[in-house]
């Protein structure tokens, strides 16, 4: 009777763990796996890293001296060694094809080994773009005449708000910056910076302030700070606190710059 009952218990086992692998496998089933996060043309600053032809390979030596950044409203800007340069771009995601003008270019005299010119003159000759498996993109002239090879800085990223109940005008700027301020004594220097109008549009507004890796020294400290501006250049809001990012476990991203308002 006992070596029943044991048997019937021991099948009972079984079936229950069997039904418990079958839940399980369902379960795992049924949990989608997450997609992994595709770069963006857009909103991103770009810094060049290498170039190759059929004739050479270049490798940059100093690839945040020369770096691009898209804009949704079809317009770039860049920056050609110790030069900037303005310009308009147009795209057609479904054929990944794209065509750079570059326009206007500030005209100081940079070292004679700079590779301004050359950079600027292989961003005019591009067709495609395109992204590789570690996130670089891709700009490609055509048939093996050139393909430039960029790599995305890192970024702040957050939004600028204020408490007030205060309507902007149409022409407000916002500039958002990142800075170095480990030194007390000394005027902060400026790593990354982003600068918008506003065009209507009221806070809160989203900012995302890229900056070269290769600044960030672990034992510094570096804060982002933001200001409103009116279109004539009058300060209407500051933040007035310290805000550190980065170094130091604090955040870069997601991080909220609550401004007061001037002369309040």
């Amino acid at each position: 009777m006992r070596s029943k009952i044991t048997a019937v218990c021991l099948m009972l086992i079984v079936s229950l763990v069997g039904a418990t692998g079958i839940l399980m496998a369902q379960d795992a089933t049924e949990t989608p796996t997450p997609e992994p996060e595709m770069p963006t043309l857009v909103g991103v600053t770009w810094q060049w890293e290498y170039f190759a032809d059929a004739m050479q390979e270049t490798e940059v030596p100093t690839p945040p001296d020369y770096t691009i950044t898209f804009t949704d409203e079809e317009t770039f800007q860049a920056k050609a060694d110790c030069n900037y340069v303005l310009g308009t771009y147009t795209v057609d995601e479904d054929a990944n094809t794209i065509s750079i003008l570059p326009g206007p270019m500030t005209l100081a005299l940079c070292p004679g080994n700079s590779l301004g010119n050359d950079f600027v003159n292989h961003l005019a000759e591009v067709v495609t773009y395109s992204f590789t498996e570690d996130n670089e993109l891709l700009l490609e002239a055509p048939v093996d005449t050139g393909t430039m090879t960029f790599s995305a800085q890192p970024q702040v990223t957050g939004t600028v708000t204020y408490l007030q109940r205060i309507a902007l005008p149409e022409d407000t700027v916002v500039r958002v910056q990142l800075q170095d301020v480990s030194l007390m004594d000394a005027p902060a220097d400026i790593l990354g910076e982003q600068v918008f109008v506003t065009d209507g549009k009221q806070v809160p507004f989203s900012f995302a302030v890229s900056y070269p890796q290769s600044a960030i020294e672990e034992n510094h400290r570096y804060s982002i700070s933001a200001r409103i501006t009116d279109g004539e250049g009058k300060l209407l809001f500051i933040n007035d606190t310290l805000v550190p990012v980065i170094t130091d476990e604090n955040a870069t991203s997601e991080v909220e710059l609550i401004l007061v308002r001037v002369g309040s």
